[in-house]
């Protein structure tokens, strides 16, 4: 039964693979630098991309200093696959999963924070109406304070 479902993903997979593949070696170069870092091992890598992917993890070329090229490295899952959709969410866990991981000052050195906080925009421009309100207010607000603040000194 266990292989009856497994080859029923595969064949599910099967028609998105090029697609999925594409989209990650165009748009998301960081998320693979970090599996081959955190999850591959591959301290060193300076650049990844996907060659192949199936429904158990990714295949990698990873690129090193020096022109090495470290062919055909396999990067799981994290979890288990139920259905192609599962690959996103996976996917995108694993990119947060391997930041944390190699810890704040790779995340302060790559742009990681920047990339969050740009997306984060993008996601929800009622956040940014708000956000920008209140950074506002809050300059109207210490500019007031510190007028009265003035006008209070000059009356000493």
């Amino acid at each position: 039964m266990a292989n009856a479902a497994s080859a029923d993903l595969s064949a599910q997979f099967e028609p998105h693979k090029e697609r999925m593949i594409t989209h990650m070696n165009e748009d998301h170069g960081d998320s693979l630098l970090v599996y081959a870092k955190h999850y591959a091992n591959c301290k060193g890598a300076i650049r990844a991309v996907i060659t192949d992917m199936n429904t158990e993890g990714l295949f990698l070329d990873v690129f090193v200093p020096g022109g090495e090229i470290m062919a055909g490295v396999f990067v799981k899952y994290t979890r288990p696959l139920t259905s192609v959709r599962d690959v996103r969410s996976i996917v995108v866990d694993m990119h947060h999963e391997a930041y944390n991981a190699l810890g704040v000052a790779y995340k302060l050195q790559s742009g990681y924070y920047k990339t969050q906080f740009s997306n984060s925009w993008k996601k929800n421009p009622m956040k940014k109406k708000v956000a920008m309100g209140a950074a506002a207010v809050s300059i109207l607000g210490l500019s007031v304070f510190a007028y009265r603040k003035l006008q209070a000194r000059a009356r000493l």
